[in-house]
């Protein structure tokens, strides 16, 4: 979850996903809201998302020595000088990969993959980023898809079970691609900003 500071009224905004825009609105003062000082929170713990990136080695030895941490403890219940709690090392570990999930830009929201087809072939991807204008996603076995290509992505939106969104190619790498939004009816907007909104955009 990222966390975004309004410098009007203090308000701390909320999402799982950054939006790839410079700025936001707050929604409660309506103030403009730069991306600056973006926050990576994951439990009771919060991070400048900047800083967790210059320090992720570290925070990725910490949950290798948790995840050791708790193996020993749950092989030997018996010895435990520390009194710790599986329960409470599970909950540590599982925020330490929230947050590093964080640092690389990626997203514990729930449903973040993506079905795309050409008039070839059918792919799928998992969710990087998403705005009104399009998406980006990580995926495999790209080889046959060129930029301009027009494409079919299916988005789980709260509005219907698929919605269906004409696409164009815009940029293709090994592994990666970005996808610009044909958003031809008001009906393809809408469902676009549904499905933004059910991920809790900022």
């Amino acid at each position: 979850m990222y966390r975004l500071e309004c410098p009007g009224c203090g308000e701390w905004l909320h999402a799982p996903l950054i939006n790839g825009t410079e700025m936001t609105r707050c929604p409660v003062c309506a103030d403009y809201v730069p991306y600056r000082e973006v926050y990576v929170a994951a439990g009771p713990f919060s991070i400048k998302r900047d800083v967790l990136i210059r320090n992720s080695a570290k925070y990725r030895a910490l949950l290798f020595d948790a995840q050791a941490e708790l193996e020993r403890l749950r092989s030997n219940e018996a010895f435990n000088p520390f009194g710790l709690s599986a329960a409470a090392l599970e909950d540590n570990i599982g925020n330490l990969k929230e947050l590093l999930e964080g640092a690389a830009g990626t997203s514990a929201a729930s449903a973040n993959d993506v079905r795309f087809s050409s008039e070839d072939a059918d792919f799928s991807g998992r969710l990087v980023n998403v705005s009104l204008n399009g998406i980006s996603l990580d995926a495999r076995g790209l080889a046959g898809i060129k930029e301009k290509d027009t494409l079919t992505v299916d988005l789980i939106s709260v509005r219907t079970p698929f919605l269906k969104v004409m696409g164009e190619a815009a940029w293709v790498e090994v592994g990666r691609m970005g996808i610009k939004f044909i958003k031809d009816d008001r009906e393809a907007r809408k469902g676009i900003a549904d499905y933004i909104s059910a991920r809790g955009r900022f």
